[in-house]
């Protein structure tokens, strides 16, 4: 989303409008993982479209005379609610997946009947055996 926005293909004010609270908070919590990555893999690039999109949520918030609560301790307090979220939304996710599916009793019973000859089948009009299959009403 970062990305997207910082090239405009999203446009920075709805962004703000809907995510500037979560970008800003998931920003503060992986931010010091990110921070080790980065050293660890050598790799200054790590997350450095969300770092960008988080930081001008902040800029956009400063403007606006908005303050969010970003101290540990209110990070902290919020973990429990996002896992929550995190699990709720992972159990309706797997409710829309689930299918249901109507076996039929098995075998599935088909009978097949040798069609009676025509006469026009005698007479060598009609080529290839006929056969007559049924098959049990579906409820």
């Amino acid at each position: 989303m970062g990305y997207l926005t910082r090239t405009g293909h999203m446009n920075r004010q709805f962004v703000y409008d809907q995510w500037t609270v979560l970008a800003q908070t998931w920003w503060a919590r992986l931010l010091p993982s990110t921070l080790g990555w980065r050293v660890r893999d050598e790799e200054p690039g790590i997350w450095e479209e969300f770092e960008w999109l988080a930081q001008t949520m902040a800029e956009m918030d400063r403007k606006a005379g908005v303050l969010h609560a970003l101290s540990p301790e209110a990070l902290a307090r919020g973990i429990p609610i996002s896992i929550n979220q995190m699990r709720e939304a992972v159990e309706i996710d797997e409710a829309l997946l689930t299918v249901t599916v109507r076996l039929a009793p098995l075998p599935i019973p088909v009978t097949a009947a040798r069609r009676q000859r025509s006469d026009s089948r005698r007479a060598g009009r009609v080529s290839g055996p006929s056969h007559r299959v049924t098959l049990p009403n579906a409820e």
